[in-house]
């Protein structure tokens, strides 16, 4: 009895981890769109890319520990799963949903990640062409100072030696 107890909170905690990497899966969809607004607006924001930039990355770090949680506990119970099968047949249904979720939420996460990586491309290449005209310009005004100022220094034509 006890034994068939603990399996049932293993499942359980299953299920809430699976859940819980849901919620965190859907937070990181989130943080894509927000990243993806950021580079597609005509004024690229350094920090609050920055700031999105790390909320992801805490979320990415609970995922991580979601993961570690669920192996470890799926390893224990996974035998039980198998040979009471009948027993636990709602809950592999619930947790197969779960699993599914997961994945599509991963692949449409994938998806999202690598059309802000091409966005962040185009971006950077615009930024990177806007960093050289401005270095052309600035350059060509400094010549064009430094020309300018040789010309308005007339030497004196005619000078007093005596003093």
């Amino acid at each position: 009895m006890e034994n068939n107890r603990q399996e049932h909170n293993y499942i359980d905690i299953l299920k809430d981890s699976l859940t819980k990497k849901k919620l965190v899966l859907e937070n990181i969809l989130k943080e894509n769109e927000e990243q993806r607004k950021i580079v597609q607006a005509e004024k690229f924001d350094y920090d609050s890319f920055d700031e999105c930039y790390d909320r992801k990355g805490k979320l990415i770090s609970e995922l991580n520990l979601l993961d570690s949680g669920f192996e470890s506990i799926y390893e224990r119970v996974s035998d039980v799963l198998v040979s009471k099968r009948d027993e636990y047949r709602e809950d592999i249904i619930v947790l197969k949903s779960l699993v599914k979720q997961v994945t599509e939420l991963s692949m449409e996460i994938e998806a999202s990640e690598k059309r802000n990586k091409e966005l962040m491309e185009k971006a950077t290449s615009g930024m990177q062409n806007e960093i050289k005209t401005a270095r052309v310009t600035t350059k060509a005004a400094s010549d064009y100072y430094h020309s300018m100022n040789k010309l308005n220094v007339i030497d004196p034509q005619f000078m007093d030696k005596k003093k």
